[in-house]
């Protein structure tokens, strides 16, 4: 299969500046499939050797749930659901501040 909807970003977190590389490969309208791509691994990895630190996968329904989206409303929000493309960076971010620890 090919996949042509396919985006890079790249993420630091708060404690540590060193940047990772995340592609999003758009498999259809409603699963995300991350390859998370690092140099180094917590300093295992020989310097400039890229390893993949991690493959996530994520669905609308698992969007929809996360923020209680469908169905009936039953509390008020003191803040917006994201778009699902906005939900999908903050799981890269999510992502990101864990390999740190």
């Amino acid at each position: 299969m090919n996949y042509d909807n396919i985006s890079t970003y790249y993420f630091d977190s708060s404690s540590n500046a060193r940047l990772v590389r995340y592609d999003v490969v758009k498999i259809n309208e409603d699963k995300i499939i991350v390859k998370a791509f690092d140099q180094q691994q917590k300093d295992i990895a020989p310097p400039n050797v890229v390893v993949e630190v991690g493959n996530l996968v994520i669905t609308k329904e698992q969007y929809s749930k996360d923020y209680g989206l469908g169905g009936r409303q039953t509390s008020i929000r003191d803040r917006m659901a994201p778009s699902f493309g906005g939900y999908v960076l903050e799981k890269c971010q999510e992502h990101r501040n864990l390999l740190d620890n």
